[in-house]
């Protein structure tokens, strides 16, 4: 029996469909700025990881006042940290936030 090229294509995007690593894009974080002020840096992390890791905007993007950005996450609990300057020293940090599936989640950090 032989079997086309184009079945087995086509049977392999329907096993790998349900097999993305990418986070659901209707759960997300927004990052909203009404600070005045620039946002240099943000981060988020699972609530149960003690590191940031890396910052999650571009290479060269900030978030300038009046601007907002969205993350797209898996849901879980998240903490959040927006930077105001490029070493850290001033930031805002939300803590232990949960975010249930299909959410997006707006935060405007008070600084």
């Amino acid at each position: 029996m032989r079997i086309s090229r184009w079945v087995v294509a086509l049977l392999a995007a329907v096993v790998f469909a349900g097999c993305s690593s990418e986070p659901n894009s209707d759960t997300q974080i927004v990052v909203v700025n009404t600070t005045g002020e620039t946002i240099f840096r943000v981060f988020y992390s699972d609530c149960e990881d003690p590191q940031w890791g890396d910052d999650r905007l571009d290479e060269d993007e900030v978030i300038e006042n009046a601007e907002e950005r969205a993350f797209n996450v898996d849901p879980g609990c998240y903490d959040v940290r927006a930077d105001f300057d490029l070493n850290g020293q001033d930031q805002v940090t939300l803590l232990n936030q949960q975010i249930d599936e299909n959410t997006i989640f707006e935060w405007t950090p008070v600084h």
